[in-house]
């Protein structure tokens, strides 16, 4: 599966905007085993994401479009995917990330590459990839195609 995928990134991390430079997150914690990066599926969701988040200004961030090539993913928007995995679609959006950062370490355990789940920021239509770096086969499987000023829609 190849796709083209979205991430605002402080322009201080624009050489490098793949990893998350966050300690935590929905699915990861400092006990993850490698680089976890969140992308959007648009722009709009990427940057509804950074602003909700860490309140984000325009100035300050670029928009990074990378291109994906992934097969092994775990769809969290499918219904019978969250109930295979004992999810809710609330514990994707919640405040409590347990459930998914434990998730998330059983998942990099069976080389699932990715998780695609729905935006906290950009509900109901949002959606989100979580890409766990190490599981991808080589380099050439997450591309940067494009960095760019972040364009923000009144």
């Amino acid at each position: 599966m190849q796709l083209a995928l979205f991430r605002a990134v402080y322009h201080e991390f624009e050489a490098d905007p793949l990893p998350s430079r966050a300690k935590s997150g929905r699915f990861h914690d400092s006990k993850s085993m490698g680089a976890t990066s969140y992308f959007a599926e648009t722009e709009e969701t990427a940057w509804k994401e950074v602003v909700h988040r860490w309140n984000a200004s325009p100035e300050s961030y670029r928009m990074v479009e990378v291109e994906l090539s992934v097969d092994r993913v775990v769809d969290l928007t499918d219904p019978a995917v969250r109930e295979e995995h004992g999810m809710e679609g609330n514990d994707l959006v919640g405040d409590d990330y347990t459930l998914c950062q434990e998730l998330a370490n059983r998942l990099r355990r069976k080389g699932v590459q990715a998780i695609r789940t729905y935006s906290r920021a950009n509900r109901p239509d949002g959606k989100t990839w979580v890409v766990f770096l190490e599981c991808l086969h080589s380099k050439p499987d997450i591309k940067i195609r494009r960095k760019r000023a972040v364009r923000v829609r009144d």
